[in-house]
């Protein structure tokens, strides 16, 4: 049997057109907990998807001074607290202050550990004050115009919290979307979801908050079908990647990837979940 090799967003054509077409998928990309801690440390990148729509980057970022004001045209920024805390000031106009560059008319937001902010693309915004030292998750993608919304996003951690508990919503847009997550293995059927799936117009970023879990991402569904609510899904997976995910792990799934979770050796996984429509 003869296999070829497809980019994702080529792959996905293909599907529509024959399900049972035998294709085999790159994998997602992963990060490790200990990639990600010594990103968090110094800062550094994580995950880099330049070749789609959305140009997706993940890293990790340190401070622990005062920053500049930024302005990026066309990426959105989504910022996960880690650790510490800072005074973001964002929205407004970028001025010139007596420091040099400066907001006004901009919200003044304390950021502490479990925090969320999403500040849309075009919207300034700058590191005030740090307190001590500041670490967190970054996701930078490109959107379009009103795709991640047209004003700053923040969540406290409390509600952050109660969303990753309950599978809630963290934040919604035309394109882009936050959620917690929860999956359980076969001995708690609420949660239990066997089946592999494929989304072939969205990308799905999951970083474990707590538990483990294995998911097969790449190679090619068997038993292919469309499931409604643009997915499709499958019996299994074949010639796909696993990595056993756990605390602090990051996996991006490019749109029209098989990704499946398969093991819980800890019997649940919880995480956040980034969805970007493209």
């Amino acid at each position: 049997m003869r296999f070829v090799f497809l980019t994702a967003g080529l792959a996905i054509g293909l599907w529509a057109q024959s399900p049972a077409n035998d294709v085999v998928v790159a994998a997602g990309i992963y990060a490790n907990h200990e990639a990600v801690a010594a990103a968090l440390a110094k800062g550094g990148p994580l995950i880099d998807k330049p070749n789609t729509p959305a140009a997706i980057k993940v890293s990790g970022s340190h401070r622990e001074k005062a920053g500049v004001v930024e302005v990026h045209e066309k990426q959105t920024d989504i910022f996960y607290v880690s650790d510490g805390e800072a005074t973001l000031v964002a929205g407004g106009a970028r001025v010139k202050g007596q420091n040099g560059a400066d907001i006004a008319g901009g919200q003044t937001f304390h950021l502490t550990r479990g925090d969320v902010v999403v500040i849309p693309a075009g919207v300034p915004h700058w590191f005030r004050e740090v307190a001590k030292s500041i670490s967190y998750h970054l996701v930078k993608l490109n959107t379009p115009a009103g795709g991640a919304g047209t004003t700053v996003t923040y969540v406290g951690h409390d509600k952050v919290a109660a969303a990753l508990n309950s599978k809630g919503e963290i934040f919604a847009a035309p394109k882009l979307r936050l959620s917690g997550g929860y999956r359980t293995g076969p001995d708690q059927p609420a949660g239990f979801n066997p089946d592999p799936e494929i989304h072939p117009s969205s990308i799905d970023i999951f970083y474990c908050i707590d538990g483990a879990v294995t998911v097969v991402t790449g190679g090619k569904v068997v038993g292919m079908k469309d499931s409604g609510s643009r997915r499709m899904a499958g019996a299994r997976v074949e010639q796909g990647r696993a990595d056993h995910m756990t605390k602090g792990d990051w996996l991006l799934v490019p749109s029209g990837t098989p990704h499946w979770h398969t093991e819980y050796p800890l019997g649940s996984y919880r995480y956040l979940l980034v969805k970007v429509e493209e």
